[in-house]
């Protein structure tokens, strides 16, 4: 989906959009996906300085803003919402790549494989040292 994104859709629309009016609807999406395109890029990229940081928020702010304008009848998604969170995850915890989904999704399995019949937050000590251990475990295979 990146390439299909950052490239074919991009330079699909430049042909179809690019020599429309300005302040053509055209236009206007034009430069709406193009924000989201620069912001995918930038929050996606495996070193980030203060001023990337900045740039990805502008053309966050702007893609939602713009996208609310084009499309009144449609809302900000949850996920479209998160990532307005994510400039500060950025400053906090470095790029995305170290804090990405699919690393926490694997605590998904190794919560799930624990016998704790529901009871999770009154379980033993016992029960957390077999959740570390357990984890310690899937991380070194």
């Amino acid at each position: 989906w990146r390439i299909t994104c950052s490239f074919h859709l991009v330079v699909t629309l430049v042909r179809l959009w690019g020599a429309e009016p300005k302040n053509s609807r055209y236009a206007k999406m034009l430069h709406n996906v193009m924000d989201l395109v620069t912001a995918t890029k930038l929050g996606s990229a495996r070193e980030l300085t203060e001023e990337r940081i900045t740039a990805f928020e502008t053309h966050m702010h702007r893609y939602l803003q713009e996208m609310l304008d084009l499309f009144p009848h449609v809302s900000v998604t949850l996920s479209q919402h998160n990532c307005l969170h994510l400039p500060s995850m950025f400053r906090d915890f470095g790029p995305a790549h170290g804090f990405s989904a699919w690393h926490y999704e694997r605590w998904n399995h190794i919560l799930q494989i624990i016998k704790t019949n529901g009871r999770l937050s009154t379980s033993s000590q016992s029960s957390k040292d077999s959740i570390h251990s357990r984890a310690r475990k899937v991380h070194l295979n």
